[in-house]
């Protein structure tokens, strides 16, 4: 004794809710705007965030030239005398 065969209207009723929670389901198209819009806005977090620590290193690295450069001429200076 099993369960008792469903009537079609049951089976045309879970059938139609299926569809209709399908039909609500995003499509590829606006999945993948959605998706591009996410990365759009976590990369410019990102270049919020690196920008200055760019420019720092930048910085530095310019003055560890110029430091760099005088302590070659001061070198060369003192090879001299």
């Amino acid at each position: 004794m099993g369960k008792p065969k469903p009537t079609l209207g049951t089976v045309l009723r879970a059938v139609v809710s299926l569809q209709e929670q399908v039909a609500e389901l995003p499509t590829k198209d606006q999945m993948e705007h959605a998706i591009a819009s996410a990365a759009g806005d976590v990369k410019e977090e990102l270049r919020k965030e690196v920008r200055p620590i760019s420019k720092a290193v930048d910085k530095d690295a310019v003055s560890i030239f110029k430091h760099e450069k005088r302590i070659t001429r001061l070198e060369g200076h003192l090879s001299l005398k």
